[in-house]
């Protein structure tokens, strides 16, 4: 009886294997030969043990590509025909092949793309890419997230289809418009700003690729759907071609995100965002409130505080449509006389003019009273408050992703 239960046992585990999709990870591609072969080993060895992960699925990395390096100079190009790509899934009785490509960025970090490849018609079925650290833990996670976008709803064989008309993604910051927008001997401008008003695919700031960046798509062809063969437009050539648009800017939404996430940060929307910092002008009544002083309720949040630096007024003062008599206070000096109160006030314009006001304020003998001579109108004060960082505003913008 145990010998039976053991045999159908066996059986039923050979049947799942046999159902299970067999997945051949080629060597990791490094065309610049930037990043350490160790962390290439790594990223290769955690795709493996994250795809053998996945239900459905087995991964193998024992491909022996020796020949397809040395002849086909596979690591430095990426580049395998067709009869390759079969020739794998017979070595391996693979009916996918992936292939990882790997770059260093300016950050130290690294951009790990992937290729899956049917092996029955050589086509591509899911290209996608992820940014990652270099350390054990960083690339554990960030393969596990390129196996998820690539596996997570199953890949189907039956599923390839001409390509998906969404633009395409090279090395995490390269967009790349779906398709040709015509045939031009010029910069199609009217067109251009068209596409970009209307925010197609997402994105307002699509251009002419420069002539590295066409280099940069030729280079990567078969992940980009119907790019000819022939001359194209560039921002840097005068020659004319087809028009394919790309964007290296974030996206409309992305952008939207960034700044509601600072804003949540600054506790506030009162401000303009401005390089590294976000600013706010006030204006403040001189009879009411002598020199830096608000009410609480002025300050756009905590985090602001006054400035009176001249470069910082002269730089942000025209973004705001606010005016007063006497413009931005840069100087405040007290002197008592006394009963009486003298205030030098200096104050500079938009325009880089200065001003100057002397304010008396006399004392009523034996009282805590007093009486403003002579001035009114109102002035303006700026406020400033340092961005959040990069990590925290990242960390707000996910979380406001989930609540959509």
């Amino acid at each position: 009886m145990k010998k039976i239960l053991t045999l159908l046992l066996l059986l039923y585990g050979s049947t799942l294997m046999a159902q299970n999709k067999a997945v051949a990870i080629t060597e990791v591609v490094d065309k610049e030969d930037k990043v350490p072969y160790a962390v290439e080993i790594m990223v290769r060895t955690r795709l493996t043990a994250a795809i053998s992960m996945k239900q459905g699925y087995n991964a193998y990395d024992r491909v022996d590509l020796q020949t397809l390096v040395t002849e086909h100079n596979f690591q430095r190009t990426g580049l395998v025909d067709d009869a390759t790509i079969k020739k794998l899934g017979e070595m391996t009785g693979a009916s996918l092949v992936l292939i990882p490509e790997v770059a260093a960025s300016d950050d130290g970090k690294i951009y790990v793309a992937v290729k899956m490849l049917d092996v029955t018609t050589a086509q591509t079925m899911m290209s996608t890419g992820q940014l990652m650290g270099s350390s054990s833990d960083e690339v554990d996670e960030g393969c596990r997230l390129l196996v998820e976008k690539v596996l997570g709803n199953g890949v189907s064989t039956s599923s390839i289809s001409a390509p998906t008309d969404e633009p395409v993604t090279l090395y995490g910051y390269l967009h790349i418009f779906p398709k040709d927008v015509g045939e031009f001997k010029t910069l199609p401008e009217q067109l251009l700003s068209a596409i970009n008003k209307s925010s197609q695919y997402g994105y307002d700031s699509w251009r002419l690729p420069t002539i590295e960046e066409l280099s940069i798509m030729r280079a990567n062809s078969d992940l980009i759907p119907n790019l000819k063969n022939a001359d194209y437009l560039c921002s840097d050539s005068s020659n004319g071609g087809y028009a394919r648009l790309v964007t290296t800017d974030a996206s409309v939404e992305q952008r939207r995100l960034h700044k509601k996430a600072i804003y949540n940060l600054l506790e506030t929307e009162d401000c303009i965002i401005c390089d590294s910092i976000a600013v706010a002008a006030k204006r403040v009544d001189i009879l009411s409130y002598l020199g830096y002083k608000l009410r609480s309720d002025q300050y756009p949040s905590q985090k602001f505080h006054t400035t009176s630096r001249i470069d910082l007024i002269q730089k942000y003062s025209k973004l705001f449509k606010i005016h007063a008599r006497y413009g931005y206070l840069i100087d405040e000096q007290i002197e008592y006389d006394g009963p009486i109160t003298f205030i030098h006030l200096r104050f500079i314009n938009s325009n880089g003019t200065e001003s100057t006001i002397l304010l008396a304020r006399e004392w009523i003998e034996g009282t805590m009273s007093y009486k403003d001579i002579n001035y009114t109108g109102s002035y303006l004060v700026m406020l400033v408050a340092e961005l959040p960082s990069e990590e925290a505003i990242q960390q707000e913008m996910q979380r406001l992703s989930k609540q959509q």
